[in-house]
């Protein structure tokens, strides 16, 4: 980061600590500024790395409970991305300078215009896209796309830099463990076949493999409670190369349904449910954003009216408060009005991985298995197994619980 950059960066996150400190929302009486929800690696970094946080540990229980075992790799750019050699001599190949004369151009019949050597696609967001690309080749190889189903997968990926700036990629991707030994063998060849002149590093013998990943996330944050302006150049790089630090498989339900519940379950209980159709998720046609949540009781999340308001540059906006349908009780037990008027018992859902050995034997033998939810089955059957568990069928005479269901079908 030079000085000019650095200042760039650093206005940049003046200008947003601004914004969200002068507006506000308005709910009912209660007005909240922008700056106390608002969640990112700059403001309110606490609760964005506790996401991070529960990304991870989701996505590594849900690779726990499907037996995939995890690859760790790191890929590196070719030589005409990097700046420096050894990170103190100036690189002669960098943007490829060695094959193009200081005044030589490329003339386009097409364009009619002389244009020179393309020098964005090797700055560092270039670099971060070239080696998305090359991630992105890899999950779609045959041995990865087709030989592996989508749900026996997974990976979570993070860009970095190395000291002259130019980026690289660390990524875990979790596969079955009995393909453990032949795909990190094929991926390797993939690269030496593929990327002869680029460094790469491929392991499978990590011991812990959350802390192992956790690492090179959590040191690519600064930790800001102390001195909330302590950002490092690290950070600032982030920001004025316009780079992401963390991405993960679309294996969990989205971001966006899991925040709207304002953490009333975990990614991963929600995905189960999803999947389990234990609930319901309502999109707007138009902007495709989420207006309701529903689960078999009722709506649990609704997007609340909105109004916009702009006085003296300062942005309001106004939400008009959830009525809540108030708590009925008769003879001490709760219920809940259906839009129908019907009243009806209140029974709260308990996620199927929290549930009792016990309970989730008898909620399979309360099946019909003529006219069942074969996704529920297969979620409580799979249950069983990840707890080694087997019981007796007295409807069918059969051992149960002996092999895992595929829900290949019932992909979020």
């Amino acid at each position: 980061m030079t000085k000019e950059t650095r200042k760039i960066a650093l206005n940049k996150i003046k200008k947003q600590k601004e914004f969200f400190e002068k507006n506000y929302f308005t709910v009912g009486n209660d007005v909240i500024k922008m700056a106390d929800v608002i969640k990112n690696a700059y403001h309110n970094t606490t609760k964005y790395i506790a996401e991070v946080n529960q990304r991870v540990y989701s996505l590594k229980q849900y690779a726990d409970n499907h037996n995939l075992k995890p690859i760790f790799g790191t890929i590196t750019l070719p030589t005409e991305y990097h700046r420096l050699i050894g990170n103190n001599r100036k690189n002669p190949k960098y943007r490829n300078k060695h094959l193009l004369n200081e005044f030589e151009t490329t003339y386009c019949p097409y364009s009619r215009k002389c244009d020179q050597l393309d020098y964005k696609k090797y700055s560092p967001n270039g670099g971060k896209k070239e080696l998305s690309k090359i991630f992105k080749k890899l999950l779609d190889s045959h041995f990865l796309k087709t030989d592996i189903s989508k749900d026996d997968k997974c990976y979570f990926r993070v860009y970095e830099p190395h000291k002259d700036g130019t980026p690289h990629l660390h990524f875990s991707l979790f596969v079955p463990a009995d393909k453990l030994e032949i795909t990190h063998q094929k991926i390797t060849k993939y690269f030496n076949d593929n990327y002869p002149n680029q460094r790469t590093d491929f392991q499978i013998d990590i011991q812990n493999p959350v802390a192992y990943l956790m690492k090179y996330i959590l040191k690519t944050f600064d930790d800001l409670r102390a001195n909330p302006d302590d950002i490092t150049d690290l950070s600032l790089w982030y920001i004025h190369n316009r780079i992401t630090r963390f991405y993960t498989s679309k294996t969990l339900i989205s971001l966006e349904i899991y925040r709207k519940l304002n953490g009333q379950y975990s990614l991963l209980e929600l995905t189960y449910m999803y999947k389990n159709r234990e609930i319901s998720v309502f999109e707007d046609i138009v902007t495709k954003k989420v207006v309701s949540i529903c689960n078999t009781y009722g709506e649990i999340y609704t997007k609340k009216t909105v109004t916009v308001e702009e006085e003296n540059k300062t942005i309001k906006l106004k939400y008009e408060k959830k009525k809540t349908t108030p708590l009925l009780f008769i003879d001490g037990e709760q219920y809940i009005q259906l839009p129908d008027g019907k009243l009806k018992l209140f029974e709260p859902i308990i996620p199927i991985n929290q549930r009792t050995t016990h309970q989730i034997v008898e909620d399979i033998n309360n099946l019909d298995y003529e006219t069942m939810d074969t996704n529920y089955y297969g979620l409580l059957n799979n249950e069983l197994i990840y707890r080694d568990f087997k019981y007796f069928d007295n409807k069918t005479n059969e051992i149960k619980c002996d092999e895992l269901i595929s829900l290949n079908e019932y992909g979020v």
